[in-house]
């Protein structure tokens, strides 16, 4: 659901700090609370909230969602405790399965390094340096 958006923070993320994803804790990757989304656990709380004000960044690159309270006949703009609590539920389902998409991305790239390292290892293994 959110892969085009991951993929887009993910090159972002291997521009300004390569490696990223081997600094992230995904038992608590959490992309609703910023010390434990992407940004906060590459660059902290502060940088992640800082990041994370312009949508117009965050919204593309799979770091945030924006929510709307949905519109109804005689609607004022207020919501009520229902729609509140709706709109509060979504939120959580969406944020969890951005989550997710983060934690699949970085699980693949983390099995990519191990992959890559294997194989370095059995040509280093099977090319011995000859003195």
């Amino acid at each position: 659901m959110y892969e085009n958006e991951v993929a887009k923070g993910s090159a972002w993320l291997d521009k300004v700090r390569p490696g990223w994803h081997k600094e992230i804790d995904v038992e608590t990757l959490n992309l609703g609370r910023p010390e434990a989304c992407t940004l906060g656990q590459t660059f902290g709380r502060l940088a992640s909230e800082n990041l994370c004000q312009d949508g117009n960044f965050s919204i593309p690159h799979g770091f945030g969602l924006i929510f709307k309270m949905p519109l109804r006949k005689g609607f004022l703009g207020f919501g009520t405790v229902e729609d509140r609590g709706t709109l509060a539920a979504q939120k959580v389902k969406a944020y969890r399965i951005l989550s997710a998409t983060w934690i699949q991305e970085i699980l693949r790239r983390r099995a990519n390094d191990r992959l890559q390292a294997e194989s370095l290892e059995k040509t280093k293994r099977s090319n011995p340096v000859q003195s």
